[in-house]
């Protein structure tokens, strides 16, 4: 899904931020596996902020 979401974005020149990266791998960021904690919307921020420096 990622990749085709990046694909269609790249053709329809559309800026694609992946915002996933940062919740990979940390199930306990992820209230029900899908929706972020408090702490998982603090590493979206961070993620955030480093990608639009």
């Amino acid at each position: 899904m990622r990749a085709s979401l990046r694909s269609w974005c790249e053709a329809n020149h559309i800026d694609y931020l992946d915002m996933w990266e940062p919740l990979r791998g940390n199930g306990g960021l992820l209230v029900d596996g899908l929706h972020p904690t408090p702490e998982g919307h603090r590493e979206l921020y961070r993620h955030l902020r480093a990608v639009s420096c």
